[in-house]
């Protein structure tokens, strides 16, 4: 996570979409792929000719060539760059990676047939980056998501689910945003993610994050 996000006052967190919980600082829940399931996901990844980037506890792993694909095809399909200050270039991934969530680059196959050649081993969901669903998507453990991270957070404090806030902008945040207590979407979301939510902020890039903070504050305070 950059340093800017930490500087402003974030202590915990939900990463890797539901894979690693952080709270009070420390690690309070952790998954990861088993030798078994790696071989699978990875063998499937290679037998599809899909460039990676794989997610670990040590860093975002991928092969130069790779990641300069990966980043062309932001550039051209995104409009942006991403910089990942986690990121290890390597021709290969290491033996002893602990795999919390894979990232496949194509340019040849829709999410949804991802999703069905993995289905009952992996759950596939949309790509954060903005990329369409032919060209990239997220391969993670069953049952991990960002809306089972919420309960392991608020299981931690012994709170409750009704004071939760949930904001997001990816159909990757569906989950999420229909299971805390106010879902909000911003104003440029898929539209799936903008029908599941109970209100939609400004788009991100008109101070809208700010506008669904104070939204969900004054509904708190009244």
């Amino acid at each position: 996570m950059p340093d800017y996000v930490c500087s402003l006052g974030f202590r915990d967190g939900v990463f890797s979409a539901g894979a690693c919980i952080i709270a009070d600082g420390r690690c309070i829940f952790s998954s990861a792929f088993t030798p078994e399931q790696r071989a699978d996901v990875l063998g499937y990844c290679r037998s599809e000719g899909f460039r990676l980037l794989v997610q670990t506890a040590a860093g975002t792993y991928a092969s130069a060539e790779d990641y300069d694909f990966w980043l062309d095809r932001m550039r051209r399909y995104a409009g942006s760059e991403i910089q990942l200050s986690s990121m290890v270039i390597t021709p290969e991934l290491p033996s002893d990676a602990v795999i919390r969530k894979v990232l496949y680059v194509t340019e040849h196959k829709e999410l949804e047939d991802v999703r069905q050649d993995l289905k009952g081993r992996f759950d596939v969901v949309d790509n954060t980056v903005g990329l369409p669903s032919d060209m990239m998507g997220e391969i993670v453990l069953p049952s991990i998501t960002k809306a089972s991270g919420i309960d392991r957070i608020i299981e931690h404090y012994g709170d409750d689910i009704g004071r939760t806030v949930a904001i997001g902008d990816g159909a990757n945040d569906i989950e999420m945003v229909e299971h805390a207590g106010l879902g909000i979407a911003m104003g440029n979301a898929d539209e799936c993610l903008r029908k599941a939510a109970a209100w939609i902020a400004p788009p991100i890039m008109e101070d809208g994050l700010a506008a669904a903070i104070r939204y969900a504050l004054n509904l708190m305070e009244n």
